[in-house]
């Protein structure tokens, strides 16, 4: 029998640990339950998640990674838009920024921890 949702859907399980926290991290992010800007260690991350300070580290690797993928998908399309609009791009962009800044520096402070 699988788990369900709240909606009655089918509850994908992540393989791993490290998929678990991951998955667990940015939900937290998108949700804003992990703040830009503030800094969290793996170990104390790994405490709210329930699983060891490895599988968080490993998952904020990777979700580093990410981020720079996205980063360079999202500076092109920012590219073609600011040929149209440029003022609207640069509010934009600026927002963004300052909000991607924030989340780097918190993994990247738990990364090292």
């Amino acid at each position: 029998m699988r788990d369900k949702g709240p909606a009655g859907q089918d509850l994908v399980r992540p393989s791993t640990l490290s998929s678990m926290a991951k998955e667990s991290i940015r939900v937290r992010i998108v949700t804003g339950e992990i703040a830009a800007g503030e800094i969290y260690s793996a170990p104390a991350l790994a405490a709210v998640l329930g699983v060891s300070a490895t599988p968080v580290r490993e998952a904020l690797l990777a979700q580093r990674g990410e981020l720079r993928e996205s980063a360079r998908e999202h500076s092109e399309l920012l590219e073609a838009i600011c040929r149209q609009d440029p003022a609207a791009v640069s509010a934009i962009a600026t927002h963004h920024l300052e909000h991607t800044r924030g989340i780097w520096a918190g993994i990247a402070e738990t990364a090292g921890q």
